[in-house]
This record gives structure tokens, C-alpha cells and sequence, in this order.
């Protein structure tokens, strides 16, 4: 092998798709999302659910879809390279399900209709 071959390791790439994945997300993050939260501090339930109620808006909106889009590439490109498994795949799958129908679930569950 000559000095100028190009050795690609796996875990690496792996490694730098993942801290891609969570700087994406960090930065994906709304402002008023992020602005809301200093209305947890004035203490009044009001603040803190219409917080929770954005947040969860968030992340079952535009924004979630992309991140489970996102989720879903690097997950795709783990099991071309052998580096997971198709458990994790159904797992990552059932998850993604279970957060886009939260709202349904806990409404199910708890036997009320959504506030948000």
C-alpha cells in the first residue's frame, strides 16, 4: 500500500455522522422555544404548559420530521457499513412512531383530549 492511500475507518465515520446529527439538532432548536423557557421562571402554570405545549409542537412539527429524517439516513448508512443491526433499525422505527403519536397515546391513556 502506498502513503497516499486513503483509509477510511468506519467507527470514525460513524463517530463524525453522530456529532454532525447532535449539532444539528442543537442548533435546530427554535428560538421561542428556547426564549420560552423564561417563563418557567415567573412560576405560573401558565408559562409552563404553554412551554411544554411548544415544545412539543417542536418536535412533532417540521422540525422533528427532520430530525427523524436525519435519524433515519445515518441509520441507513450504519447498516451499509455492518455497523448495526436490524434490531436497532425496528427499534429506531418504533420509536420514531411512538414520538410523532405521543399526543394520541397519552390521550388515549389518559382518557382527556389534548390541551395544546
Amino acid at each position: 500500500m502506498s502513503k497516499d492511500a486513503l483509509i477510511v475507518d468506519s467507527n470514525k465515520v460513524m463517530n463524525l455522522l453522530f456529532f454532525f446529527l447532535c449539532a444539528l439538532v442543537a442548533m435546530s432548536v427554535p428560538y421561542e422555544v428556547m426564549a420560552a423557557g423564561i417563563k418557567i421562571a415567573s412560576g405560573s402554570a401558565g408559562g409552563i404548559a404553554g412551554t411544554m405545549c411548544k415544545i412539543t409542537n417542536a418536535l412533532t412539527g417540521p422540525i422533528g420530521k427532520g430530525i427523524a429524517t436525519i435519524a433515519v439516513v445515518v441509520l441507513g448508512i450504519g447498516l451499509f457499513l455492518g455497523k448495526l443491526s436490524w434490531g436497532l433499525a425496528m427499534a429506531t422505527a418504533v420509536g420514531i412512531g411512538m414520538i410523532f403519536s405521543a399526543g394520541s397515546i397519552v390521550n388515549w391513556l389518559g382518557g382527556g383530549t389534548s390541551t395544546c
